[in-house]
């Protein structure tokens, strides 16, 4: 990746539904630049998803939790990563809840939920819990959610430094940084 995948990809992150066209006005690069880098990314897996964020606090959900779901260990320990990747990934598919599901090195699978009530809350803990394999569930209610810097807009000083520091580029390849704004 160059800096002008970081650009096409915060470009996208502001604003995914933006066409090819106005994408690569912004950018300063041709449509068919666009094009095949973003199906370079689709094929390295960079990009992956092209989806809708939702506003939990707008649906009615007011309560967002980390939970720290622990699991019996298992007798054979070269089976615990496995198990526990496999147990994460019946989490992520089975509970809409759960935004975020993932396993931590001190072999707990950590999820962020989002949940309506406490009611909610309580009977989703209640469906997990009931599994054999739960050992034991740590719950951390969050008080307020603020939404940091996106991933790639952290990168707009790397895409300006870089910038700065390429006197040789072609116009076509300039990516100005300050014409992508910051959404937060």
């Amino acid at each position: 990746m160059d800096q002008k995948d970081y650009a096409i990809l915060s470009a996208l992150e502001k604003d995914a539904r933006v066409s090819l066209k106005q994408l690569a006005t912004t950018l300063h690069m041709k449509v068919n630049s666009i094009y095949y880098r973003l199906n370079k990314l689709q094929n390295n897996r960079i990009l992956q998803d092209f989806t809708i964020s939702i506003n939990p606090l707008a649906m009615g959900m007011s309560i967002q939790a980390v939970l720290s779901i622990h699991l019996h260990p298992l007798q054979i320990d070269s089976l615990n990563t496995t198990f526990l990747e496999h147990f994460a990934q019946s989490l992520a598919e089975e509970y809409e809840e759960f935004s975020f599901v993932s396993i931590s090195n001190t072999q707990a699978i950590i999820v962020v939920g989002t949940f309506y009530d406490k009611a909610h809350l309580d009977y989703v803990l209640s469906r997990v819990r009931k599994s054999p394999y739960v050992k034991e569930i740590k719950t951390t209610p969050l008080s307020r959610i603020v939404k940091g810097t996106k991933v790639f807009n952290l990168l707009l000083n790397y895409l300006a430094t870089e910038k700065s520091e390429s006197s040789d580029l072609i116009e076509e390849e300039v990516v100005d940084a300050t014409s992508i704004s910051n959404p937060c």
